[in-house]
Order: structure tokens, then C-alpha cells, then sequence
């Protein structure tokens, strides 16, 4: 029997404080829009904490066919934020904004 393999899936969790939301919104949709287009990118999600005061929690979820997908994608991702001019740790840097990644595989239950 042929197996299929597993996709990975990379959440991540950012903090971001409140006077900082509306420019990283702009920056994650970009950021998305770049992985979407990307060679065994599957599916996206987004989610923001609805109810908060000084910071927010967003998550990120995207979803690879493969390991070997996502690990193709990353020096691609970055070359095309290059062409814009764009450095993610710069700005999450400068917008005082925290990231907590994990890569997973599904577990069968």
C-alpha cells in the first residue's frame, strides 16, 4: 500500500501591540498573498483575538503538501521580499511585535 505524505502545517503566533495592528494586517496580507503562490502551498488561515486592549494575538496558519515543500518555499519567499524592499524581522522589530513558530504534521486520533 502506497502511503501519502504527510503534510506540515507552520503556525504562527504573534503579539502585537495595538498601535502597531493596522500596518502588520498590511504586512501578513502580503506576506500571504507571496506564500500562496508558492509550489505545494495548500490552504491559509488567519485569526485575531477579538477582544483586547493593549495587544493582540494573531495566528497564522499555512498549510504545505510537504516538508520538502515548505523548505523549498522559504529561500523563494525570501527572494521575492526582497524584490519589495520588505525585511519581516525589521518590521516586526520595529512594530514591537513578538513571533512564536511551530511546524506540525496532523496526528491521527
Amino acid at each position: 500500500m502506497e502511503s501519502k505524505a504527510e503534510e506540515h502545517v507552520i503556525i504562527d503566533r504573534f503579539i502585537v501591540p495595538k498601535a502597531a495592528m493596522q500596518g502588520f494586517r498590511s504586512r501578513i496580507k502580503l506576506s500571504m498573498q507571496i506564500i500562496g503562490q508558492q509550489a505545494g502551498f495548500v490552504t491559509d488561515r488567519a485569526y485575531e483575538q477579538i477582544d483586547y486592549k493593549e495587544e493582540s494575538t494573531y495566528i497564522t496558519i499555512v498549510t504545505w503538501e510537504t516538508r520538502e515543500d515548505l523548505e523549498r518555499s522559504m529561500p523563494r519567499v525570501q527572494a521575492e521580499y526582497e524584490k519589495l524592499s520588505f525585511d519581516p524581522s525589521k518590521t516586526m522589530r520595529n512594530l514591537h511585535i513578538t513571533l512564536d513558530r511551530g511546524i506540525y504534521t496532523e496526528v491521527k486520533t
